[in-house]
């Protein structure tokens, strides 16, 4: 197995983006972020476009506790990304990180002056502990507040990672749509043209053909968890019933549009005919 250099026998300026981007994930999830952060840099030198090298920037900056280098470079990642879920957490794991104070703050030093009293209820008292002691209903103890501070920095922490997780698991599917995306523009577009095919290769480009919003077809796409047919009984004149499953409206909108504007176009072979045509 290569070393995190390559043996030494590769600069980083020889690697490419996605090497980079593997050893640079690769130390991040092992907590090296000071050595991750020089790989992300160095993609982000080789590819300024690199959504995925923002990204993990961003979560490398929020780990060393740099509020601005994190929020810019998820920000950037958004901007390239240009998905709305993604956007979404983001500005949620932003709003996290401007409500609370990246800097560890310093312990509180004990006054070293002679006298420290404490004057409530028309008493002195020689020390906070003291008060609270006396007053439990109104004053938490020292050991009650760092309870207190140690469970707020737990769930904070808690939520920093199950934002971060939800934002890189996003990032995967988007990354393959774009690749898809990239693939899909390579297309024979004169064998389009000459068979008189429709020319699209965008999911709002075909939304928009079809007449349908690009949520309603990401829906149909990919949506699992909903029946796009209502299913219902006839009888048989045999006896019996009949199991009907027909189209919901937006899945039949669809369908006639890929019949009527594809599969009507395209050439059968020979002997073959499409229904309700005859063979003469």
């Amino acid at each position: 197995m290569r070393s995190r250099k390559l043996n030494l026998n590769i600069s980083e300026d020889d690697m490419d983006t996605n090497e980079l981007l593997t050893i640079g994930i690769s130390l991040y999830q092992e907590e090296k972020y000071s050595e991750a952060i020089e790989y992300f840099n160095q993609a982000i030198s080789h590819d300024l476009s690199c959504a995925k090298a923002y990204h993990y920037r961003g979560l490398v900056c929020r780990k060393q506790r740099d509020k601005q280098g994190a929020i810019e470079n998820l920000q950037q990642a958004a901007i390239l990304l240009n998905d709305k879920e993604y956007t979404a957490i983001c500005n949620k794991i932003q709003k996290l990180i401007e409500q609370h104070c990246y800097k560890e703050s310093e312990a509180l030093q004990p006054d070293d002056r002679e006298y420290n009293w404490i004057f409530h209820n028309e008493n002195w008292f020689e020390s906070y502990d003291d008060l609270a002691e006396m007053f439990p209903d109104e004053f938490m103890s020292s050991a009650d507040i760092y309870c207190a501070i140690e469970d707020a920095k737990a769930y904070i922490k808690e939520e920093f990672e199950k934002l971060e997780r939800w934002l890189s698991k996003r990032l995967k599917p988007i990354q393959l749509l774009r690749q898809r995306r990239t693939n899909n523009a390579k297309f024979d577009k004169e064998r389009l043209q000459n068979n008189k095919l429709p020319i699209y290769n965008s999911h709002e480009a075909i939304a928009q053909a079809m007449g349908v919003s690009v949520k309603g077809l990401r829906f149909l796409a990919f949506s699992r968890k909903k029946s796009q047919y209502i299913r219902f009984q006839i009888p048989k004149k045999t006896g019996g019933n009949r199991e009907i499953s027909a189209p919901k409206y937006l899945l039949k909108k669809a369908q006639n549009w890929i019949l009527h504007n594809i599969l009507e176009k395209l050439e059968l072979p020979e002997g073959e005919t499409r229904r309700g045509e005859s063979l003469d």
